[in-house]
C-alpha cells in the first residue's frame, strides 16, 4: 500500500472553554475517502481545523506528505505552512459562500489559486481553468459567469473545481452536500467519488449525514465529545455498530 499523505497523531485540541477533540489517530491514502460523522459538537470541525493548518493543536501531530517525506505541519514557520498547504491541501466548505468569490466569474474563481501558485501565463490558466469546470460539469458557455447567477448545487461544483485545480494531496470537506435536495446531493456525491478516483486524491469529509457517509466513505469514524468513540469500515459501522453512542446514531436514522 502506498505511504498515508494525511495523519493525525494523538492529535488533540482544548479551548478556553473546552475541548475541542482529544487524541484523534488518523492515516489516509491517496484514492481514499474517510468519514467522520457525530453530532453537532463532536469535535468534527476543531478536527478538520487543525488538519487544514487553520488552527494549531494543543498536543499531538499533524503530518502531511506529498512527494516527498512527511512534513509536521506545525513544525513549519506560518510562511513555509502557508506555502506548503498551498500545493499539498484544500478544503471546501458547505456553504460556497465562505469557498468561492461572489465577484469574479466561475472561470476566475477556478484560475485564482493557480495564480497563488505561480502561474503567469493567462492563456495556460484560462484553459486549466476551463477543464476543471467541464470535469465537474459546468458548461464552457457558463465560464464566465458569477456564481450568484448559478443554482447552489451549481455553486458547490464551483467550489470543487476551484480545490482541485492545484492537484491536491488531500481535500477536507465540510459537510459538501448540506442544504441540497436530495437529487442534487446524489449527483454531487458521485461526481466528488469519481474525482477522488480519478485524481488518486485522499478525502476527509465531515458529516451529520449518515446516508451520505455509507455512499461516499470506505471508511468511518464516530465522534462523541471530542474523541474518536468507533473506527471501521463504513458498511461494518452502519451494519454492526460496537459503541452505544453509534448505535443510538443508526437507531436514529432507522426510527427517521
Amino acid at each position: 500500500m502506498s505511504e498515508p499523505v494525511l495523519q493525525l497523531k494523538r492529535m488533540s485540541h482544548a479551548y478556553p472553554g473546552g475541548l475541542g477533540c482529544s487524541g484523534v489517530e488518523l492515516e489516509i491514502h491517496p484514492g481514499e475517502i474517510v468519514a467522520i460523522v457525530g453530532e453537532s459538537g463532536a469535535g468534527k470541525s476543531t478536527l478538520l481545523d487543525c488538519a487544514s493548518g487553520r488552527l494549531r493543536p494543543t498536543g499531538g501531530v499533524v503530518r502531511l506528505c506529498r512527494g516527498g517525506p512527511p512534513q509536521d505541519l506545525y513544525a513549519l514557520a506560518a510562511d513555509e505552512r502557508q506555502a506548503f498547504l498551498r500545493g499539498c491541501l484544500a478544503r471546501i466548505h458547505q456553504n460556497p459562500r465562505d469557498g468561492i468569490r461572489y465577484g469574479i466569474s466561475a472561470s476566475g474563481n477556478v484560475a485564482e489559486p493557480l495564480l497563488a501558485t505561480g502561474e503567469r501565463h493567462y492563456g495556460a490558466v484560462r484553459e486549466q481553468a476551463l477543464q476543471w469546470l467541464a470535469q465537474v460539469e459546468i458548461d464552457r458557455a457558463r465560464a464566465d459567469d458569477l456564481p450568484d447567477h448559478f443554482s447552489g448545487g451549481m455553486q458547490q461544483r464551483v467550489q470543487i473545481a476551484r480545490a482541485l485545480v492545484t492537484r491536491p494531496a488531500v481535500l477536507l470537506a465540510d459537510e459538501p452536500t448540506g442544504g441540497l435536495d436530495v437529487s442534487v446531493q446524489a449527483t454531487l456525491i458521485e461526481l466528488l467519488r469519481k474525482l477522488v478516483r480519478d485524481h488518486r486524491i485522499a478525502m476527509v469529509v465531515v458529516t451529520h449525514d449518515l446516508a451520505v457517509a455509507r455512499y461516499l466513505a470506505s471508511r468511518m469514524l464516530v465522534m462523541r465529545a471530542g474523541q474518536v468513540v468507533e473506527a471501521g469500515l463504513t458498511d461494518q459501522v452502519l451494519q454492526d455498530p460496537q459503541h452505544p453512542y453509534s448505535q443510538s446514531l443508526v437507531a436514529s436514522v432507522l426510527r427517521g
